[in-house]
């Protein structure tokens, strides 16, 4: 395997593992997305009238977040998640929460987890001799000799100032 091609492969992998990455960060913000909209649900039908039922106001909620942490132990990259408490109580106690908070986390984490499946292939597709490298070399000076017309070049007699 040529120098060349290991330092292809490293970046497909480091591509990979982003995108792994954030594929997780999708699924884990998705999960906690369901909670906070069954806890916004709960809050919010705690008031109904008739003919809808009501909540039962006495019983317990629970609302935690999900925080996780990385570090290095002997050689191994370990994950470690804590999930706080945000709240704990009854119901009819229980303060409002809008779930568009963490939707918009949501939305802008499925972004990024997009850009990354773009650029998992991408030191193969930007290498020369990729599809899009080709793709730019058809359309720029990409890759191709520059020759310079002479229509650009400076010529003290007729002009002060080049054309470009």
């Amino acid at each position: 395997m040529t120098t060349r091609e290991r330092t292809l492969e490293w970046y497909v992998g480091r591509f990979e593992r982003e995108y792994r990455d954030a594929q997780t960060e999708f699924v884990r913000l998705s999960q906690m997305f369901n909670d906070v909209c069954w806890y916004n649900f709960e809050t919010k039908c705690r008031n109904w009238k008739c003919p809808w039922r009501q909540s039962q106001r006495e019983s317990p909620m629970e609302l935690r977040g999900m925080r996780f942490t990385r570090k290095w132990n002997r050689g191994r990259l370990m994950e470690h998640g804590y999930f706080p408490v945000w709240y704990v109580g009854r119901i009819d106690e229980a303060p409002c929460l809008p779930p568009e908070i963490v939707l918009k986390e949501l939305m802008d984490a499925k972004k990024y987890m997009d850009a990354c499946d773009k650029q998992r292939t991408a030191p193969y597709d930007w290498a020369p001799g990729g599809d899009l490298y080709n793709e730019l070399q058809r359309v720029t000076l990409v890759g191709k000799r520059y020759i310079p017309t002479t229509a650009c070049v400076y010529t003290p007699h007729k002009r002060k100032y080049s054309s470009c």
